[in-house]
């Protein structure tokens, strides 16, 4: 029975500034001989081999394990495994525009309420599972395999060169969150040389739902273009309905519309040059994204 996946944010803010999440782990470059088999043969069949970057991790509790980071079709994919080569999970950084509507607008909503100036520095979805869920979900983003989604300890870090006191009583630079609670804020006090007293909060946001397919080539062309291009969404039922929204620079909707069938185009000639976020929604409940270059 297949679960839901979830991400988590975290997110610290100080006026004007965000400070991302941060994990204490040492890395190393090794290279692809050194690498158990069964990693191997799991990233070859995800991935073009030679653009798989390999590393040998020691975090804090000096547990090791071996990560290939690689981009595949535009998108950053990190996978662990431990050192015999057996899969410990796959991490995929996502976009913004990525997260359904109805819980990014309600992100922006919580956010602005307290900050006038933020910056998304990282999103991600980590998905835990066999080894045949995590194939399929790196592939085709479903899998009738059970899987699920963890995160068991978050470190939230301050900039340096403060005094600290976090509500939690911790006087340290960095505290540790055990089992960390979405919707949970923290917050710290900081104090510069000077005596000047800014306060920086962490917030933990609502787990988001994501089910979203990553479109193939064969699907959206010619790309890139220059006036228009073509979309066939791989459903054999041409009578489902869609809406789409391609996004552009700090998540603007530059064009929106919708429609029948499960295949359609979309004229570019009036926008400008660059790169592009297609999302599609259909009647089905899926959810299809594609980059698309205009030049």
């Amino acid at each position: 029975m297949k679960k839901s996946q979830f991400f988590i944010f975290i997110l610290i803010f100080v006026p004007q500034l965000l400070f991302s999440q941060i994990k204490y782990e040492k890395e190393s470059r090794i290279k692809r001989n050194d690498v158990p088999a069964k990693a191997l043969n799991f990233i070859d069949t995800c991935f073009v081999a030679k653009n798989v970057y390999w590393v040998y991790e020691t975090n804090l509790n000096n547990k090791h394990s071996i990560e290939a980071k690689t981009k595949h079709l535009g998108e950053k994919f990190s996978i662990e495994f431990d050192t015999l080569g057996n899969i410990q999970d796959v991490e995929l950084d996502i976009e913004f525009v990525g997260i359904p509507e109805k819980q990014r607008l309600e992100i922006i909503k919580n956010i602005e309420k307290e900050f006038s100036k933020y910056k998304f520095k990282e999103i991600q979805i980590q998905w835990l599972g066999n080894h045949k869920a995590q194939f399929e979900l790196i592939k085709t983003r479903k899998t009738s395999e059970n899987y699920t989604q963890n995160y068991d300890q978050v470190t939230l870090t301050a900039p340096f060169g403060f005094e600290y006191l976090w509500d939690t009583g911790d006087t340290t630079m960095s505290i540790t969150i055990n089992n960390p609670v979405p919707g949970t804020v923290y917050t710290c006090l900081l104090t510069s040389i000077t005596g000047c007293v800014s306060y920086l909060s962490a917030t933990i946001l609502l787990p988001v739902e994501v089910n979203t397919i990553l479109l193939a080539e064969s699907n959206v062309y010619p790309n890139p273009t220059n006036n228009k291009f073509f979309i066939k969404i791989p459903e054999t039922n041409n009578s489902i309905t869609y809406t789409y929204t391609l996004y552009g620079i700090n998540n603007q909707v530059v064009i929106e519309n919708k429609g029948k069938g499960n295949e359609f185009e979309i004229n570019t000639s009036n926008i400008a040059k660059g790169n592009y976020i297609l999302i599609i929604q259909t009647s089905t409940k899926n959810k299809y994204k594609s980059k698309i270059i205009v030049n």
